[in-house]
């Protein structure tokens, strides 16, 4: 798999390709990509649980972190100045990770709440809250002050793993907004009505609302 980064520099527009593949036979896909905010480096997520940043300067992988234990779906920088970036995959848990440190040991924390595999993280660009959005058909709204426990992420690790539709070809199930949602004060759940579930089917995107 290649991206392809648009020169602008280039009078003829030339694309550069940008090989994120690893050194393994298999199929192999990238699901999210965000610039840093300086422009120079490029943070992947994909199927193989990994995270990938691209140096553009050095057009090669500088660093690879084992994220998590299934799909990637979704990445980005906490702030355009930050070196603080998430990830969210079908694990149900979002992650943090400090460039500054060693990221391929550990997260620095884990936020887990959700009762399925999270599509999509976005970061408040404050480097205080973020958002994901979950198969589960909520969204969740954290503060990085606080992470989940120990508890909260062996009970959607349980959670998790007795999903087994795919939002890619399946419709969400009937009680997917009536479950159980495990909550803490440093969450604010929005729950779908499953009239508004019928029409949109499933939630795949969420996003701060601009400012002002």
């Amino acid at each position: 798999l290649a991206c392809n980064l648009h020169d602008n520099s280039q009078e003829n527009g030339q694309f550069i390709p940008m090989d994120l593949r690893p050194d393994c036979d298999g199929n192999f896909g990238v699901f999210a990509v965000k610039f840093s905010g300086d422009g120079r480096n490029v943070l992947a997520s994909a199927n193989d649980g990994c995270l990938y940043i691209y140096s553009r300067d050095r057009n090669e992988v500088i660093l690879k972190i084992q994220a998590h234990e299934d799909d990637v779906n979704s990445t980005c920088y906490s702030s355009m100045a930050s070196q603080v970036v998430f990830s969210a995959g079908d694990d149900g848990q979002c992650k943090v990770w400090d460039l500054r440190c060693n990221p391929r040991s550990c997260p620095v924390g884990v936020f887990a709440g959700h009762r399925d595999g999270i599509s999509h993280v976005e970061s408040k660009g404050d480097d205080r809250y973020l958002i994901t959005n979950s198969k589960d058909q909520t969204i969740k709204l954290w503060d990085l002050r606080q992470f989940s426990s120990c508890t909260g992420i062996e009970r959607t690790r349980s959670s998790v793993s007795q999903q087994y539709w795919d939002y890619r070809w399946q419709d969400a199930p009937r009680n997917c907004a009536l479950c159980y949602i495990q909550e803490g004060p440093f969450i604010i759940v929005m729950i779908l009505r499953t009239t508004v579930i019928r029409v949109i089917k499933f939630v795949v995107f969420c996003s701060f609302s601009e400012e002002n």
